[in-house]
C-alpha cells in the first residue's frame, strides 16, 4: 500500500490545483442578442434556469451582457470585447456583419448551441462550466470519457506488456518515468489510473464551483483511490480466469468503466451539494461491494460452464 501511495504522488505531482483554480475563477462575459426583451428573457433563462438559489442566479446573470438590436456603436465596441457572443437567429443579420465569430442561439435545441461554443472555445470549457449550468454536464461528460479512455489504454498495455515487450513510446510518459524496461507492473498501471482519476475529481470539482485541492477533496481522493485499488482486484480476478486476448479486453473494459463510473459518482455528489455520513458511506459501499461479487460471480460460473462445453 505504502508503494501504491508513493507511486500515485509520483504520478500526481505534476497537478497545479492553484492554476486550475485560477482559470476556473478566469473573470468571463457571455453576451446575448436579441430583437427584444421578450426574446433576450427566453435566451437569458436558459443560461439561468429557475431552479437555482437566488445569490447563485444573481451571480450568473453578472457575467451575462444583453443587447437589443438594433445596436448603438458604443455597444458594438462592448460586445466586441465579451468572450463569447450569442445571437438569436432573426438579430444574426445586424451582428454578424459587426462581429466575427458569433454563435446562433438555437431556440429549439439550445443544447446544440452550447455544444457548438465548446467545440471553438475549448480553452473557456472550464469557467463556463462553473458559471452556466448548461456548460457543466457537457464538459464535465467530455473529461468523464476522456480520462476513461485513457485509462483504459493503460491498463491494455499493462496487460499486453506481459506477454510481449511493447515499442517503444507505447507507454505514455508519465507511466514509463521509473520503469523498468518495456513493460508496466500492475501496481503502477494503478496508481497511474487513481492518480487520472483523482486529476478527474479536480476538474469536476472545479468546473462545479466547488473547492479543489487535496485538502478539501481529501474525503473524494480517498474513495477514488479505494475504488482503483477494488477495480484492479476485480479486473484481475476475472482476467485470470480467461486467455490472452480476453485478458487485455476484460483488463480494459473494467478500467473503462470503473473510471467512468467513478466519474459519474464525483459528478452526482457535486451536483447534490452534499456529503455522506461515515454511516451513509459504509452501507452504500457494503451495498455496492455485494451487487457487484454477485455479478460477478455469476459471470464467472457462465465463463466456466462455457470452457466446459466447449472442451
Amino acid at each position: 500500500m505504502d508503494i501504491f501511495w508513493q507511486q500515485v504522488q509520483q504520478f500526481i505531482r505534476g497537478v497545479d490545483t492553484a492554476s486550475l483554480r485560477q482559470d476556473a475563477d478566469r473573470p468571463i462575459r457571455v453576451a446575448l442578442v436579441a430583437t427584444g426583451k421578450d426574446e433576450l428573457k427566453l435566451m437569458a433563462n436558459f443560461f439561468v434556469p429557475h431552479y437555482l438559489r437566488p445569490s447563485k442566479a444573481e451571480d450568473v446573470k453578472s457575467h451575462l451582457v444583453l443587447f437589443a438590436v438594433p445596436l448603438h456603436p458604443l455597444e458594438f465596441h462592448e460586445l466586441a470585447s465579451c468572450d463569447v457572443v450569442i445571437s438569436s437567429e432573426q438579430a444574426l443579420r445586424q451582428v454578424r456583419l459587426d462581429v466575427p465569430h458569433v454563435f446562433v442561439y438555437h431556440s429549439e435545441n439550445p443544447k446544440q448551441t452550447v455544444r457548438e461554443i465548446l467545440r471553438k472555445k475549448r480553452d473557456l470549457a472550464l469557467p463556463l462550466a462553473k458559471n452556466f449550468m448548461p456548460f457543466r454536464s457537457f464538459v464535465q461528460q467530455r473529461w468523464i470519457q476522456a480520462v476513461a479512455a485513457e485509462n483504459s489504454l493503460v491498463a491494455a498495455l499493462q496487460e499486453l506488456s506481459k506477454f510481449t515487450p511493447l515499442p517503444s513510446g507505447a507507454i505514455p510518459d508519465h507511466i514509463s518515468e521509473g520503469q523498468s524496461g518495456n513493460s508496466i507492473g500492475n501496481s503502477a498501471s494503478t496508481a497511474a489510473m487513481a492518480a487520472n482519476q483523482m486529476r478527474l475529481a479536480f476538474l469536476i470539482a472545479a468546473s462545479s464551483d466547488s473547492e479543489v485541492g487535496f485538502r478539501n477533496q481529501r474525503g473524494q481522493i480517498t474513495a477514488v483511490a479505494a475504488a482503483a485499488l477494488g477495480c484492479s482486484l476485480l479486473a484481475s480476478r476475472i482476467s485470470n480466469k480467461t486467455e490472452t486476448a480476453s485478458r487485455i479486453i476484460s483488463r480494459a473494459a473494467f478500467a473503462f468503466l470503473g473510471t467512468y463510473a467513478t466519474g459519474l459518482a464525483l459528478q452526482q455528489f457535486h451536483k447534490l451539494s452534499r456529503s455522506l455520513s461515515r454511516e451513509e458511506k459504509s452501507f452504500a459501499f457494503e451495498q455496492a461491494y455485494s451487487i457487484t461479487r454477485t455479478v460477478l460471480d455469476d459471470v464467472l460460473k457462465r465463463m466456466a460452464s462455457s470452457n466446459r462445453s466447449a472442451a
